[in-house]
């Protein structure tokens, strides 16, 4: 089963073909989040234990890989089914335009209230007028101070110290305000049918989270159970050398290992932040009463290196597993027992979305 399969079965209560009511939808789509970095996917460390329990309710997705490993071609693609190419998104700034087809809009206008609490990067201002009911701009982690003072190495690896502020620090972390002000908002009468997005900034760099979470996994415990890719291997673009690429103009050939394996750290951290702030999400499902007639999906636009091949970020032609590979966690009510739990090994794109 596909995500497309799992949307187009959602999408037939628009028509209300069986007399029950129209069930409402919640997107969780947190940014740069990479699948093998998840425990559900296999990693050892139990870095996402709300979405483990989660995926024993819902069918996840294997191979899921983004069509574009940048923000906003990949999220375009995934809101309008379209490749970048077809109507020139390919880069950040070529934004989803009126005359363009998108799901919210279709959504908007079949009588859903389409409810947004994060960053848009996506949408021009009149395509996002047309697509969205309303929108709260959420977004944003705490990541404390620069590691590395300038000019040393390092200081554009985008490592951060981690912040002092914690995790439910609504004032100053966007992301969870967001999930704040949607739980309360599912629990004031919203009007439904609806559909709630909550596009944050997730595990983006730079690379430092809330105190619980920068140092939640240590490098000595990242290194028992991850090994690295190397790096300036044969074989790899340009951008991968050691003279010319990444490491290059970022000043980071001099960096031995365990400072890149910090980086990984840091980002499962921040991995395991966004992780908890689902789990809020779903315990304001709960108590808003909406678990039985709202489908919930969560996924991410793109991965990012984290350290491998002593990189960071992402680039924009990448084709690395770990750069297009993300998580796809689909959760519908009504699905039959079989679905619950279900792991589907067919690749899928977020183009099926």
């Amino acid at each position: 089963m596909s995500i497309k399969g799992l949307v187009l079965f959602s999408l037939l209560s628009i028509l209300d073909v069986d007399g029950r009511e129209p069930m409402n939808f919640i997107f969780m789509f947190p940014d740069t989040l990479r699948a093998e970095s998840f425990s559900s996917y296999g990693l050892p460390l139990k870095t996402t234990p709300n979405l483990d329990e989660f995926a024993k309710t819902a069918v996840r997705f294997e191979q899921a890989h983004a069509l574009h490993t940048q923000c906003t071609p990949s999220r375009v693609t995934m809101f309008t089914g379209r490749y970048m190419h077809v109507l020139g998104h390919r880069t950040q700034i070529n934004l989803i335009q009126p005359y363009e087809f998108n799901y919210l809009r279709t959504m908007k206008e079949n009588g859903y209230h389409v409810q947004y609490f994060g960053k848009n990067d996506g949408f021009s201002p009149d395509a996002f007028n047309l697509s969205v009911t309303k929108w709260s701009d959420d977004k944003g982690v705490s990541h404390g101070a620069i590691a590395v003072p300038y000019p040393g190495a390092g200081y554009y690896s985008m490592l951060r110290q981690g912040s002092e502020v914690s995790k439910d620090d609504a004032t100053v972390n966007g992301d969870y305000r967001a999930v704040v002000k949607a739980n309360a908002w599912m629990k004031d009468s919203p009007p439904q049918p609806f559909m709630l997005v909550l596009p944050g900034m997730g595990a983006h760099p730079p690379y430092g989270a809330p105190k619980e979470f920068n140092d939640m996994w240590s490098v000595e415990e990242v290194k028992k159970h991850i090994k690295l890719r190397p790096p300036y291997t044969p074989k790899k673009p340009a951008y991968h050398s050691k003279d010319k690429g990444i490491p290059h103009y970022r000043n980071l050939t001099s960096l031995d290992e365990d400072f890149f394996y910090r980086i990984q750290a840091t980002y499962l951290g921040m991995i395991s932040y966004v992780d908890w702030m689902f789990g809020e999400l779903l315990k304001g499902v709960r108590e808003a009463g909406l678990e039985d007639n709202t489908a919930i999906f969560f996924s991410s636009d793109h991965g990012d290196f984290a350290g491998d091949f002593n990189l960071i970020e992402k680039w924009p032609g990448g084709a690395d597993d770990i750069l297009s590979r993300v998580p796809v966690y689909a959760r519908v009510p009504g699905a039959s027992a079989e679905a619950r739990g279900f792991t589907s090994k067919a690749p899928i794109s977020l183009f099926d979305v």
